[in-house]
């Protein structure tokens, strides 16, 4: 194996392309005009990436004091990468095995094309879910192609969780295949066509369970339980110890109750049920925890006064809940009503109906007096007719007397 100086690059000022097999080169100091290296069966340690925008390794040790992604963060011209076999200097796992939720950020950023011949996990963590599906699916402009599998269990459920929130969440050009599934699937399988619950173990103990509703757990210390009940008929939420996660979509379920929200409960997956309205004293409870995640898409909500606390607390926790997709009984959206209006409206319109009803009854009585007056009119009338008939035959005197 060849070595380099440290200084090898500096006197190369016009170099474009490097390619190198079985070498060992010295941390990179890449001149101005460097673009494209190319290195294979050999040890680098990093250094600086310069203006460098295509880097393909190939069965390499890395040796760097720094990993090998925080040092390819700091290639900010990178526009193609491709990692094939990087493995840790005095270790037998690879120093590019896992990729993590910043790095292909950095990856988005640069509009990265990632190559990778195997990556053993893609690691997200809840924080990083809700990050991308409040940011309204966030789209990362990396384009992923992996030849090889992924070990689908706890380490990438919450990626697993966030692709299938959000399929465009990242660009496949070659999706890996799945190992280490805990749930029985027809094989070939891939990370985009296994359900995220497949990645974790069964809970075999019913008592830790519910009727009808299939839970897991992963093998991550401190653990809870994740719950299935989707489409279950269900009238109302399962009552589960430990609970972290329920995903009770497709029921009957037409109210929730605070006996079901545990503190331990991180996301609760309601949508496309029967829920209309929620008490007053459990509208604060729903939002207690500031980590919850609810979901109540496809609930057909009372958008009116008697419910204005539910929708002050959706409104003011809209952050926690998938407030733009919400919609009332009459098909509207929640986010184009005023919350705050709904019981002045209803005021005024109770004011309005109140003054229609008092003009209506003065009409009536106008109607009436004038009858009345137009009766008298006419009685009157007559008798100063007949009056006057008998004046000019001069028995008004007589009359008068009488």
């Amino acid at each position: 194996m060849a070595n380099f100086s440290g200084d090898w690059l500096e006197p190369l000022t016009e170099l474009t392309h490097f390619y190198g097999a079985h070498v060992r080169l010295p941390p990179l100091c890449s001149p101005n005009q460097l673009r494209n290296v190319t290195v294979w069966g050999s040890t680098i340690s990093g250094g600086y990436c310069g203006r460098l925008q295509n880097l393909s390794l190939s069965d390499v040790t890395w040796e760097g004091a720094a990993s090998t992604w925080s040092w390819l963060a700091s290639c900010t011209h990178l526009r193609y990468l491709k990692l094939d076999n990087i493995f840790k200097k005095r270790t037998a796992s690879s120093g590019a095995d896992t990729l993590e939720y910043s790095d292909l950020k950095w990856m988005g950023e640069r509009r990265l094309q990632l190559t990778l011949s195997k990556v053993q996990s893609i690691s997200y963590n809840m924080s990083h879910y809700w990050e991308v599906v409040r940011g309204n699916c966030t789209e990362l402009a990396v384009n992923i192609s992996v030849r090889g599998s992924v070990r689908c269990d706890w380490r990438t459920y919450w990626f697993a969780r966030t692709l299938q929130a959000c399929p465009r969440h990242v660009v496949w050009g070659a999706v890996p295949s799945c190992t280490q599934l805990y749930a029985r699937v027809p094989l070939p399988a891939n990370l985009t066509s296994v359900r995220p619950e497949h990645m974790l173990r069964p809970l075999k103990e019913e008592h830790m369970c519910a009727d009808g509703c299939n839970c897991y757990w992963s093998e991550e210390e401190g653990s809870g339980v994740v719950a299935d009940c989707s489409r279950r008929a269900l009238t109302r939420p399962p009552a589960i110890p430990r609970l972290v996660l329920l995903h009770a979509g497709g029921n009957y379920i037409h109210t929730v109750h605070r006996d079901y929200l545990n503190d331990t409960l991180l996301e609760l997956d309601l949508r496309n049920n029967n829920i209309s309205a929620i008490p007053a004293e459990v509208c604060a409870r729903l939002f207690s925890v500031p980590e919850r995640l609810v979901m109540l898409a496809g609930n057909p909500l009372q958008c009116n006064c008697d419910n204005q606390p539910l929708l002050r607390e959706l409104l003011h926790h809209r952050d926690q809940v998938d407030y733009q997709h919400l919609k009332c009984g009459d098909g509207k959206l929640l986010s184009t009503i005023d919350v705050q209006m709904l019981c002045l409206i209803g005021k005024e319109i109770h004011n309005t109906k109140e003054t229609q009803l008092l003009n209506m009854i003065r009409k009536e009585i106008y109607i009436v007096l004038s009858v009345l007056l137009l009766a008298a009119g006419y009685v009157y009338s007559d008798k100063l007719k007949e009056l006057i008939r008998l004046c000019r035959r001069k028995l008004c005197q007589c009359c008068m007397r009488e």
